[in-house]
């Protein structure tokens, strides 16, 4: 199932090896929760799946598109295209403010597709980088078997909470580094900073099942070493090959 935004970063090749090992019937959890590609298509393979983000702006756009997806679609179509760029800058200052939480649902879509950047709060505006076939996703979309929650917390470990009555969490933590100088950087509206020494540490610590997704890093394989390490090509094949990797599922079962 195609999602209504654009990824952050795209995991689409790991399904495949997620749906091997997560069984039809589980129930998941999931963090760091944005466009949702995993999600649905882990949950219209019969998987129900609770999903957590940190955002408000990302919890209430989801709860709109649940609610009546046709309203966001009939809001952008009014919308779009912007008038100018100083129109488009002003969206991306004001996303948080605005009062009526459809108009800031068919925004957050906007300033998600007609940028050189899926962020939200950056980016050049590129109007030749929307797609009005994007927005067909909102009349197909699905969301029964997927519960969009809102976790507060300032940092990826903030919002982790053991779920013992699930099957398995998932952490698609995007592109490792070693989180120097995080500190007072700002961060976008859609953005979470994911420590990524304390998230294995965490993981080590814990008694239940959890998958890390990663874009290839070689020193991941060292860090993760006692882990199940799956490397996959751009295509979602299994490989040993790290010149051909491009994800890494890495998990503790």
């Amino acid at each position: 199932m195609k999602s209504p935004l654009a990824p952050l970063v795209d995991f689409s090749a790991a399904i495949p090896t997620l749906k091997k090992m997560i069984p039809r019937a589980s129930e998941i959890s999931s963090y760091l929760f944005f466009d949702g590609h995993l999600e649905f298509n882990l949950s219209q393979d019969n998987r129900f799946v609770h999903a957590y983000t940190n955002k408000f702006l990302i919890h209430d756009f989801w709860k709109c598109v649940s609610d009546d997806p046709h309203k966001i679609v009939d809001i952008v179509e009014g919308l779009y295209p912007f008038e100018d760029e100083i129109m488009y800058n002003d969206f991306q200052n004001r996303a948080l403010s605005l009062e009526d939480p459809f108009i800031q649902a068919a925004v957050v879509f906007m300033l998600n597709h007609c940028s050189d950047s899926p962020y939200l709060s950056r980016g050049v505006h590129i109007k030749e980088n929307f797609n009005p076939i994007a927005l067909a996703a909102f009349r197909a979309i699905k969301t029964n078997r997927i519960h969009v929650q809102l976790r507060e917390g300032k940092n990826l470990i903030d919002t982790l909470e053991e779920e013992t009555r699930v099957f398995c969490s998932i952490v698609p933590a995007g592109h490792f580094n070693y989180n120097f100088f995080e500190e007072g950087k700002s961060r976008g509206l859609a953005e979470t900073t994911v420590v990524h020494g304390e998230l294995k540490q965490y993981i080590e610590k814990s008694e239940n099942r959890w998958i890390v997704l990663y874009k290839f890093h070689p020193n991941l394989k060292e860090i993760y070493k006692h882990f199940n390490i799956h490397m996959l090509d751009h295509l979602g094949r299994p490989i040993t090959d790290e010149q051909s990797c491009e994800d890494l599922v890495i998990a503790n079962f």
